[in-house]
């Protein structure tokens, strides 16, 4: 997991599954909104990781 948009760019060439998070100072953000982001992120990236433990539970 990481936030640095280099990395990013090199995702098809690494094993394994790169999760990618924009970098978001949510200590500054409304508790109400932070909440919100965090879920909004969450909800993106589940699918991802789910996917990446199915392909697992296959070999």
């Amino acid at each position: 997991m990481t936030s640095d948009p280099a990395l990013k760019q090199l995702e098809n060439q690494v094993p394994g599954l790169l999760l990618w998070i924009p970098h978001l100072p949510i200590e500054h953000l409304d508790p109400n909104y932070r909440s919100k982001t965090i879920r909004d992120q969450m909800q993106q990236l589940l699918p991802d990781v789910m996917a990446e433990w199915r392909k697992e539970d296959s070999l």
